[in-house]
């Protein structure tokens, strides 16, 4: 038993900083414990948003609140910020203070999620308050405040966040325009069916009872205005099936397996940067439209050029991504190239289109042709058989060889490479301290790389083809 008397002013940020007396004169027994209840703790909030689940991103540590800096902002960043708010998914990652600015310190910078953890905190990131921002870059989220709960992510029973908890709808409050923004707000397709309660578990949420009206073009159920209420029981509860829908696709190729990257968000299809776009990236992208594996990762649009925004640029995928906006990026609508460098990809599910084109060529065409007189001539028929085989090969595969960067990433260097080597070496020690440390320093180490290849990217990009302003400088940084 602690029989020392602790006597704390209360401002103390630890125990230890109490001062204590003498070893109390009073005999204590295990009947003696002191136990404690505490509030829970939020450590992330969104201000100055439209709900709970949207706004500026700040961050409470040190007993302050402090904003987040939009450099390499993404989707996997603000992922983990609406999880630990229970605020469902991400709808968007927002930057440039789009909130408006804050104040206070900016906590952090260069964020590094992948998307899975349970806190921001626990992100690895540049140093607190070490950072190259001002309160101009704040960065934020939209969270979706709804969900559908059933058999996957486009359909099942419709619940709205309120007032801290998840509320099932009420069917008698529910038309189709109403579910048109959900099915928006979610990123799936066009309503197909409003379903009743038979279609999915009742489940044992609280029931919202408002009358939802929304004119249909809203980007959030949480913008429809809401009124009166309505008696319901669980077995009036409202479900709904979205169509699913494609968040990427392949533009201008000859197959939907090969072609210009280009990728729906915020209701718009935009292109992606070719800085840093390799053979990673391109599978997961062949992944996701169930297109096999990568042949080819292009740049320097050789589907041609798209239009509208460049989403994203500076891709750090590691190629187990289920969907190409989990990766990692310099954040969106963030670009560093023009529509000349639309990024591009050819997988191997576009050979299946090069035996269709074969299957359904009509080769007696080229005999026609180079019949004369009821007489073919092989040397015409042979050239314009071989033409159109080669074309149809051109279309679906490429010559061009893929410059492979150490580990697949453009901005590994010298530095990092040593940090690696002495985080795994610490690790081999058991040293759980110097462990620690050398992970912090590869942390690091690896964000200051990615913002030096960046700003590499951005400095020589007039004068610079981007697909190799960075491969001098891995060579050179390459250990022997």
């Amino acid at each position: 038993m602690w029989t020392q008397e602790i006597k704390c002013r209360g401002n103390e940020s630890q125990m230890h900083l109490c001062p204590t007396s003498l070893p109390h004169k009073y005999n204590c027994s295990h009947d003696n414990d002191v136990g404690l209840v505490c509030a829970d703790s939020v450590n992330v909030r969104l201000v100055n948003g439209s709900s709970r689940c949207a706004g500026r991103v700040e961050v409470f540590h040190r007993g302050q609140w402090g904003t987040v800096c939009d450099d390499s902002w993404d989707m996997a960043d603000a992922a983990v910020v609406c999880r630990e708010l229970d605020c469902g998914k991400p709808v968007d990652a927002l930057g440039n203070a789009h909130f408006g600015p804050g104040s206070g310190p900016i906590w952090t910078n260069c964020m590094l999620c992948t998307g899975s953890e349970t806190t921001l905190k626990n992100c690895g990131s540049a140093e607190f308050f070490n950072y190259n921002c001002n309160h101009d870059t704040d960065a934020g989220v939209i969270c979706s405040g709804v969900r559908l709960v059933g058999d996957s992510h486009c359909s099942g029973r419709l619940e709205i966040y309120h007032n801290q908890t998840w509320m099932s709808v009420c069917d008698a409050v529910f038309d189709p325009q109403d579910a048109e923004v959900v099915c928006r707000e979610l990123d799936c397709g066009a309503p197909v069916q409003v379903l009743g309660a038979a279609a999915f578990h009742k489940g044992d949420a609280q029931m919202w009872t408002k009358e939802i009206q929304c004119r249909g073009d809203e980007s959030q159920i949480q913008m429809c205005p809401a009124s009166q209420k309505h008696n319901c029981s669980h077995d009036d509860h409202q479900a709904l099936l979205c169509a699913d829908v494609m968040n990427v696709r392949l533009v201008n190729g000859n197959s939907p397996c090969a072609g210009r990257v280009e990728v729906l968000h915020r209701g718009q299809w935009g292109t992606v940067c070719d800085a840093s776009w390799d053979v990673p990236d391109a599978a997961v992208l062949c992944r996701e439209l169930d297109c096999g594996e990568p042949v080819d990762a292009l740049g320097a649009a050789y589907f041609g050029q798209g239009s509208g925004p460049i989403w994203m640029s500076v891709l750090t995928c590691t190629g187990t991504e289920s969907t190409l906006k989990n990766c990692g990026s310099a954040g969106w609508n963030k670009p560093l190239c023009t529509h000349n460098s639309d990024a591009g990809v050819i997988c191997s599910g576009a050979d299946s289109t090069l035996q269709h084109q074969f299957q359904h060529t009509d080769w007696s065409e080229f005999a026609a042709q180079a019949t004369t007189n009821s007489r073919i001539n092989i040397d015409n028929y042979t050239n314009s058989v071989l033409e159109h085989i080669n074309t149809c090969v051109s279309r679906v595969t490429t010559p061009k060889k893929i410059k492979m960067f150490p580990n697949q990433k453009p901005w590994m260097n010298r530095e990092v490479r040593l940090l690696l080597r002495a985080r795994d070496a610490a690790f081999k020690s058991g040293d759980q301290e110097a462990y620690s440390s050398a992970r912090a320093n590869l942390r690091k180490g690896i964000c200051q790389a990615k913002l030096t290849h960046k700003q590499r990217i951005e400095e020589h990009f007039n004068s610079s083809d981007p697909r190799h302003m960075w491969q001098e400088p891995v060579k050179q940084n390459q250990l022997p």
